[in-house]
């Protein structure tokens, strides 16, 4: 009966209008950068583009397909479905955090390394990304929430209003360059960003302070290690750039595992049992005292 498909098809065509918006809105920055800079800034601006979006597009779908059904299910509960959020946000912050802010700090030898010399030009403008690549990879699961609670449609008109703002925000930057237009859209998006993670949760009745509360310790791993990193880089300065290069990721790697192991062991230790499958041992029963 139509009367029991509507729901349905009203969700599904909000869901697919929301994903054909998005790719539009998503490439419109490449079509203006092109039109107004020039075919060359464009070839600039897509390869550094593409380097800080590799975590989010390598982790964050496989998160989505295993999280949907998760959120889904909890729709009726918003506390848990609050606290399954955060943890989800924990877990991809130790992912996404350290990739995105050794990508940073590596930049100026990543690129001459793997892209040449002759691609330099794309270093500031990766740095300046990196800052919206780290706040889509933490708050990348609140749109399956927002999805799981039916506001398919909020999701819709968010994605052409904002995708709209950032088109005129690189507009009204285009007449001072290719990086005055990656920055307008930079601040753009980090500000829009956080007003939709704070809606998200107030959506689940939780607060913007145990969200961060949440991400605590991954940002502190990550800014020690941005440090350790920044640190052997200078030190290494006058070595070859791949040497430089395999240095200061096995130094990040090392210092950020040593930190987060000593801060939040406990969470990845719980994390790592539930992805290989093993269950915690369990301490055997002791047997009871004998009365006197």
């Amino acid at each position: 009966r139509p009367s029991q498909i509507k729901p349905h098809l009203r969700f599904g065509a909000y869901q697919l209008a929301n994903i054909n918006v998005g790719y539009l809105t998503g490439n419109l920055d490449s079509v203006l950068v092109g039109r107004l800079i020039g075919a060359e800034a464009l070839g600039v601006y897509s390869l550094a583009l593409r380097i800080t979006q590799t975590p989010r597009r390598y982790i964050n779908p496989v998160v989505a397909k295993v999280a949907f059904p998760v959120f889904a299910k909890q729709k009726g509960d918003k506390p848990r479905m609050a606290e399954t959020l955060l943890q989800l946000q924990r877990s991809l912050s130790h992912l996404n955090a350290p990739l995105i802010v050794g990508l940073f700090v590596v930049a100026p030898v990543l690129i001459p390394v793997v892209y040449g010399k002759n691609w330099t030009s794309a270093v500031p403008m990766l740095q300046v990304l990196c800052v919206v690549a780290l706040l889509s990879g933490v708050a990348g699961p609140t749109q399956i929430v927002r999805t799981a609670l039916g506001h398919v449609r909020f999701n819709f008109h968010w994605t052409w209003t904002t995708g709209l703002l950032y088109g005129l925000a690189m507009w009204a930057a285009a007449s001072h360059g290719l990086m005055a237009m990656v920055v307008s859209r930079t601040v753009m998006t980090f500000c829009v960003g956080l007003a939709l993670i704070i809606i998200t949760l107030r959506f689940l009745d939780t607060g913007f302070l145990r969200f961060l509360h949440t991400l605590r310790i991954p940002l502190l791993a990550s800014g020690v290690m941005a440090g350790a990193v920044y640190g052997v880089l200078k030190l290494s300065s006058g070595w070859p750039q791949l040497v430089q290069l395999l240095l200061g990721v096995g130094a990040g790697a090392v210092v950020y595992i040593a930190v987060s192991a000593r801060f939040d062991r406990e969470f990845l230790e719980r994390g790592l049992r539930l992805l290989l499958g093993v269950q915690p041992r369990k301490e055997p029963a002791r047997p009871a005292a004998s009365a006197p």
